[in-house]
């Protein structure tokens, strides 16, 4: 009989997940992606044609043979055997985001999404043709911080609309600590992907949500072992400090501090009823952390903490809109194709503006699917046009 490995302490198997370099020591700058592949190309003869902006696909007979920009001198038509759209997806379209996904608008207080990904390509895609994704899928992360009182959701109408917030990043929201409503009651299990906790608030007032926790966070944060780019145990273990993890809020005031739970409460704007529902709610959830059960909503007992040792923190949060990933519907070799699944011949589609892979949401449990995608379809589409695939 096989000798079984010791159950691991997540209750779950043993995974390597690869160290993530989000940043590079001020000693050594690296050279800029794009002005290497700019390089390189210039090197082949190729041109790079930069402020040019995509009017319209040229289409005719099921084929599109190239396209129309406005540029500074104009309009200036280029004609193409193959076309291949890489402008992401609409993030940064408000119009397209109200129509199309209401429920991320809904819950989200802030954008990381490139300016630029304005849905052109899939529109002009449809123009020419194209199908689309039936069913709108958003990459949302859950750490939009912002001060008590905003409401999720944009401001402002039209094309001018914006998300309230200003701290699209603060990575301690996607902590499992601690959640709880503007009634300070908790609402979901807080130990889920990104996007789990941000559609559950769509159901709570003003469609964001409170993160409490205690003077043992980072300690906590080693025990709760996250994964992908909200996996701070590396940091922590290199000796990174709590004023550094949650630098943003901090700075702007958003981070709220306190020595008692009541004045935390206060800070937090918690008042009446619901202040008192908020003091009920941390104790009722030590007690899961004593009895090491989460009676409310089964979170795993190694995702629970105390909210005992002072100083007292907590921020509101929402969700933070970082790209869209429903597009243009693709084949394997991302052509993309029309309402009736034919290929429209001379027309490939690669990342965000691309469809066909994702379905409902980013599961971002399956470590960098999503970069990982767009890189391997722009490398497959550029090694099919070269010849160098079959």
């Amino acid at each position: 009989m096989l000798d079984m490995p010791p159950a691991h302490s997540t209750g779950g198997t043993d995974y390597y997940v690869p160290y993530v370099q989000h940043l590079w020591e001020p000693s050594y700058v690296p050279p800029m992606r794009n002005d290497v592949i700019a390089e390189r190309l210039a090197g082949q003869g190729h041109d790079i044609l930069f402020e040019h902006e995509m009017v319209k696909l040229l289409h005719a007979d099921g084929k599109v043979t190239g396209a129309v920009f406005s540029t500074k001198d104009g309009y200036k038509q280029v004609n193409a055997k193959n076309t291949l759209l890489a402008t992401g997806g609409y993030a940064a379209n408000p119009v397209m985001m109200r129509a199309l996904q209401p429920a991320a608008v809904g819950c989200c207080t802030a954008s990381s999404f490139n300016p630029t990904c304005t849905g052109d390509g899939i529109r002009a895609g449809l123009w020419a043709g194209a199908s689309k994704d039936i069913d709108a899928a958003p990459m949302i992360f859950d750490r939009g911080a912002v001060a008590p009182g905003v409401d999720a959701g944009y401001e402002g109408d039209g094309e001018n609309s914006v998300f309230r917030g200003n701290i699209f990043q603060e990575n301690i929201g996607s902590q499992p600590f601690m959640k709880v409503n503007r009634h300070g009651q908790r609402f979901a299990n807080e130990s889920t992907p990104y996007d789990f906790i941000c559609f559950a608030a769509n159901y709570q007032p003003g469609g964001v949500w409170c993160q409490v926790y205690d003077s043992n966070m980072m300690d906590d944060m080693l025990r709760f072992e996250t994964v992908g780019c909200s996996r701070v145990v590396p940091y922590i273990e290199m000796g990174m400090t709590f004023d550094e993890y949650t630098a943003m809020s901090q700075e702007s005031g958003i981070l709220m501090k306190a020595d008692t739970l009541e004045e935390l409460a206060d800070l937090l704007g918690f008042a009446g009823q619901d202040k008192d529902n908020f003091l009920a709610e941390v104790e009722k959830y030590n007690g899961f952390y004593d009895n090491q059960v989460d009676e409310d909503f089964g979170k795993e007992a190694y995702r629970l903490s105390a909210i005992r040792q002072a100083p007292f923190y907590g921020c509101w949060f929402g969700g933070s809109l970082l790209t869209t990933i429903d597009g243009l519907r693709i084949n394997e070799n991302c052509q993309v194709l029309d309402p009736e699944l034919n290929v429209i011949e001379g027309l490939y589609a690669a990342g965000d503006v691309s469809g066909s892979f994702f379905s409902g949401n980013y599961p971002e449990y399956i470590v960098g699917v999503a970069c990982g995608r767009s890189s391997v379809e722009g490398r497959h589409v550029a090694k099919l046009l070269a010849g160098a695939v079959e």
